[in-house]
């Protein structure tokens, strides 16, 4: 029997020289392995993790550490056989069938097994709003209706759930309802404004669909200043909401404090300062250069679709040009 009593309180010398004298002591397996996690010790990790599972074979949580450790190192395969153990270890624990979902939905690929893996935690627990909100994630790519009813079971749950009401947001987006994408991504900033990403696809809202700039540039401009804003994306985002409001100097500016984009970014963003500056002929040269480049139907669709919505709007010259 493991005594994990007081584990706070141990010291990285008191646990080796616990592990000197015992070295099956759970606690100081435990705990060297958490500690070497924090510092990103992955390697010493692994080794106290390998080394606790083996100690507690009918224990869940060491695998589960173990296969966080396994997944940072890249070793997809390993780590998903000790999930995957976890889970025949202990599989009336929904945290088993969590983790393992989380995983495969960190795949493109293994969206039907994570939405398997929800369901099985939602079947242990049907009235936990974290399960239904993972499911909703999981049924978002491939199935937005699914996922709608998923996300409403969890925000029913959960009223103040801030993920529920983003993951909402996006799935009626998907299926062309933009006023009820437009009322659960107000909501979902409202709950947590600190998010970047979601202040960015609520912004995008108002830019591709609702045709609003000036709302679209206050959503990006909150999305700057998120403390875990991408700088690069929230400034070119900035930058197509300020061409489409007829700002043609504040995009030049945001245009020169552009980093880090791809070639094809870049001459998108010139091809649309063309299009406003002096009007769509001027820029055919530009866009013919770019019709057919891989990334316009990538990386870049958003941003060619913005550019072709401004090649279809009336010219309107900046006054200062």
């Amino acid at each position: 029997m493991c005594n994990f009593t007081g584990l706070d309180e141990l010291s990285e010398d008191d646990c080796l020289r616990a592990l000197g004298v015992d070295p099956s002591n759970c606690a100081a397996l435990l705990k060297l392995g958490m500690l070497a996690f924090e510092r990103g010790d992955l390697d010493q990790a692994e080794s106290y993790y390998r080394g606790l599972s083996q100690q507690l074979p009918d224990r869940s949580g060491p695998l589960l550490m173990l296969g966080e450790v396994l997944q940072q190192q890249g070793r997809l395969t390993e780590a998903e056989a000790a999930y995957l153990k976890a889970t025949r270890v202990d599989p009336g624990n929904p945290a088993t069938w969590t983790v393992l979902g989380f995983f495969h939905l960190s795949d493109s690929d293994g969206l039907e097994s994570a939405e398997s893996c929800f369901r099985q935690a939602i079947g242990l627990e049907p009235d936990r709003f974290s399960h239904w909100r993972n499911l909703g994630q999981a049924l978002l790519p491939r199935q937005p209706q699914a996922a709608v009813e998923a996300l409403t079971r969890a925000s029913q749950l959960e009223g103040t759930d801030a993920e529920s009401h983003f993951f909402l947001g996006l799935a009626w987006r998907q299926l062309g309802a933009i006023e009820m994408a437009l009322r659960h991504l107000e909501k979902a900033v409202q709950l947590d404004p600190e998010r970047a990403g979601w202040w960015d696809q609520l912004g995008g809202l108002f830019l591709d669909e609702l045709n609003d700039p000036g709302q679209a540039c206050q959503a990006f401009e909150l999305a700057l200043g998120c403390a875990d804003a991408e700088q690069t994306y929230a400034l070119a985002n900035l930058f197509w909401s300020c061409l489409a409001q007829g700002d043609l100097s504040r995009a030049r500016r945001l245009r020169s404090d552009l980093d880090n984009l791809e070639p094809v970014g870049y001459a998108l963003c010139d091809a649309a300062l063309t299009v406003v500056s002096e009007g769509p002929e001027a820029a055919r040269p530009q866009l013919s250069r770019l019709e057919g480049h891989p990334e316009v139907s990538g990386d870049y669709a958003v941003d060619w679709r913005r550019l072709q919505a401004l090649m279809a709007q009336p010219h309107r010259s900046d006054p200062g040009f």
